[in-house]
C-alpha cells in the first residue's frame, strides 16, 4: 500500500498536473502527501558566473534577488497544493528547501513509498526556460518508485505494463501491484521481441502471479515485433499509464527494452510508473 507520497513541485505547467495526480492517488490509497519545492541554488549561482573583485558585490545582490524571487514563486505553488489538499481533506505537509533539487528529493524520498514528479522538471525556472535533469538524476539513484507525469492531467483506468521476464521488469510489476490499489484498473501486459516458447512461458507465469492477488481484469498480449513499434501502432491511444522497469542505475538508456522508457519519457504524453 502507498501511505506516504513525496510530491516534487517546481514553478512550471507540470506542477498543476503533479498536484492533480498526487491527490488522485492519495484519495485512492488513503495516503498522506508531502510537497517539496526546492530553490535551485546551484543553477542560480551558475547563471551569474565568475566575477571580478569589483563585481562580487553586485553578483551577490543578484543572487539574493533571484533566490528571493524563486522563494516567492514556489511559496505560491505550495499554497495551491495546500488548497487542493484541504478541499479534498487529504493529510499533507509542504516543505520549501534550498540546494540541489535532485539531491534534496532523493534524500527526502528514502522515507516515502512513491515520488510524483513531472516528466519535465523546471527547478531552474528563474535562470533557464529549458527543462533540467532532475528526473534523470533521481532515476539513476533513487530506491523509491517514481510516477512521472505529463503536463496535462487525466484520471487513469488503463495500465500498460512492459514485461520481458527480466529482474527489472518483474520488480516493476511487483512494486506496482504491491503499492497500488489495482482491482478497478484495466491491466494489459505486453510481452515483446522474444522467441514464442519464451513468451508463452512468461505469459503463463505472470498470469499465475496476478491471479494470486485476486486480479482478473487483465489481458496479456504477445508480439514478436519491437516494443516501441507495437506501442506506437497499437497502444498509443489505449494506455493511460505505462509501467516500466530499470535494468540499472547508469542512465535512461539502460531501461527495459533498450531505450523504450527514455522514448516514453521524452514523448511526454502519458504518466510512467518506474519501479526502482
Amino acid at each position: 500500500m502507498i501511505k506516504r507520497i513525496l510530491v516534487a513541485l517546481d514553478n512550471s505547467k507540470f506542477s498543476h498536473s503533479v498536484i492533480e495526480y498526487s491527490t488522485f492517488i492519495a484519495k485512492r490509497q488513503d495516503a498522506e502527501l508531502t510537497a517539496l519545492a526546492v530553490i535551485d541554488e546551484t543553477s542560480i549561482e551558475h547563471s551569474i558566473g565568475p566575477t571580478g573583485i569589483g563585481g562580487s558585490y553586485y553578483a551577490k545582490e543578484l543572487e539574493q534577488y533571484l533566490t528571493e524571487q524563486t522563494k516567492k514563486d514556489l511559496k505560491k505553488v505550495l499554497t495551491d497544493f495546500k488548497k487542493k489538499c484541504n478541499s479534498l481533506k487529504i493529510p499533507h505537509k509542504a516543505v520549501l528547501d534550498i540546494g540541489d533539487p535532485a539531491e534534496k528529493i532523493f534524500n527526502y524520498s528514502i522515507y516515502f513509498d512513491l515520488i510524483v514528479i513531472g516528466l519535465e522538471t523546471h527547478f531552474n525556472f528563474k535562470v533557464s526556460e529549458k527543462p533540467g535533469h532532475t528526473l534523470d538524476k533521481i532515476l539513476n539513484h533513487s530506491i523509491t518508485p517514481v510516477f512521472a507525469v505529463p503536463s496535462e492531467y487525466k484520471p487513469f483506468k488503463k495500465v500498460l505494463i512492459g514485461f520481458d521476464g527480466s529482474f527489472a521488469a518483474a520488480k516493476a510489476i511487483k512494486k506496482f501491484i504491491h503499492l497500488a490499489i489495482v482491482k478497478d484498473l484495466e491491466l494489459k501486459i505486453l510481452i515483446a521481441s522474444k522467441p514464442k516458447e519464451e513468451m508463452d512461458f512468461l505469459k503463463e507465469n505472470i498470469a499465475a502471479y496476478l491471479k494470486s492477488y485476486k486480479l482478473s481484469n487483465f489481458t496479456i498480449d504477445l508480439t514478436g515485433a519491437d516494443f516501441k513499434e507495437v506501442l506506437e501502432s497499437k497502444y498509443s491511444d489505449w494506455a493511460d499509464v505505462m509501467v516500466m522497469g530499470a535494468h540499472s542505475k547508469r542512465g535512461l538508456v539502460d531501461f527495459l527494452v533498450g531505450s523504450t522508457t527514455k522514448y516514453i519519457i521524452k514523448k511526454g504524453n502519458r504518466p510512467v510508473f518506474i519501479g526502482l
